[in-house]
């Protein structure tokens, strides 16, 4: 162990706020679990109390070799895959500290990834525009990512409304889906990495679906399942 770690072992504050903070995490999981506190908020808080515990490097007083075991010490606790955990980190460390702590609470952690997609792509924060529409509870995810895409110019010259799939899926249904949207984009003509990403993405779920209608419309009737 190297001797600022052992420096910070031995700091009682240091020890305090380390245990402290992951108090505070057990807490806010056995929240989202019992349904106190809702999933949009509470995510948007553990991220923040995980930054905690990685920028500070309280790990090391929890006795973890480094931070991504303690991630994964936590993981099952909470039902959420690593990269879901890193994700909720991620988000919150580039959007603060200018949103505030107590704005992503309100924008919930849904929303916030939209806002951090302008950080990613930009190096930029959201302009204050997005920040106040994501503030808006009336602003769904949808509504906020259209907006993004935006400003982005991501979507310059599509024409409609925006349409968006949102669902959780397990290690092997990712697996899954991504061995059909590649194999779906490698079908003659294939569907290149040159292509726009939102073009692409879109040209992908139309072959899938008008794959599956050729195949199956006629078997079915319009009022079997309602979409």
């Amino acid at each position: 162990m190297s001797k600022i770690y052992t420096l910070q072992i031995n700091n009682e504050t240091f020890m305090k706020n380390a245990v402290e903070v992951n108090s505070k995490i057990v807490h806010l999981i056995s929240n989202i679990h019992n349904g106190e506190l809702a999933l949009a908020t509470g995510y948007v808080a553990l991220g923040a109390a995980l930054l905690a515990v990685k920028e500070n490097k309280y790990w090391v007083a929890l006795e973890f070799k480094n931070f991504g075991e303690y991630i994964a010490s936590i993981k099952d606790k909470i039902q959420v895959g690593r990269t879901q955990l890193y994700l909720y980190i991620a988000t919150v460390e580039k959007l603060l500290p200018s949103i505030t702590e107590k704005e992503l609470y309100n924008i919930g952690i849904s929303k916030a990834m939209e806002l951090k997609r302008v950080v990613s792509q930009t190096g930029e924060q959201p302009p204050q525009e997005l920040i106040d529409l994501a503030l808006d509870p009336n602003t769904t995810q949808a509504i906020l990512k259209g907006e993004v895409y935006k400003h982005l110019n991501l979507t310059p010259e599509d024409k409609g409304i925006y349409f968006d799939f949102g669902f959780y899926v397990t290690e092997e249904e990712k697996t899954e889906i991504e061995r059909g949207l590649n194999v779906a984009a490698r079908v003659d003509p294939p569907v290149g990495n040159d292509w726009q990403e939102n073009a692409r993405k879109k040209e992908i779920m139309l072959r899938l679906v008008r794959e599956f209608l050729a195949t199956y419309e006629a078997e079915v009737t319009p009022e079997d399942v309602k979409w």
